[in-house]
């Protein structure tokens, strides 16, 4: 984005690689795409990009989207 910081972007990509890790363990392990795809948590670290004071929580953001995509897969045990 050519509008936000170099850590911003750094953060964001950050988070798009451990979406993707998150939802391919996720997927070999059962769980069913539309559940991981559809994670809230994941829309809101998403939706959050642009609200002051993201990039410092960011981090605790992109646990919660791992752990709410980890839970896909008990919802479908």
């Amino acid at each position: 984005d050519t509008y936000s910081s170099l850590e911003l972007q750094y953060k964001m990509t950050k988070a798009i690689l451990a979406f993707q890790n998150a939802a391919q363990k996720a997927l070999e392990a059962g769980a069913q795409l539309e559940d991981v795809v559809n994670v809230q948590a994941r829309s809101d670290l998403m939706r959050s990009r642009l609200v002051e004071g993201f990039v410092d929580r960011i981090d605790e953001m992109i646990e919660a989207m791992e752990a709410a995509i980890a839970a896909c897969v008990e919802e479908n045990a």
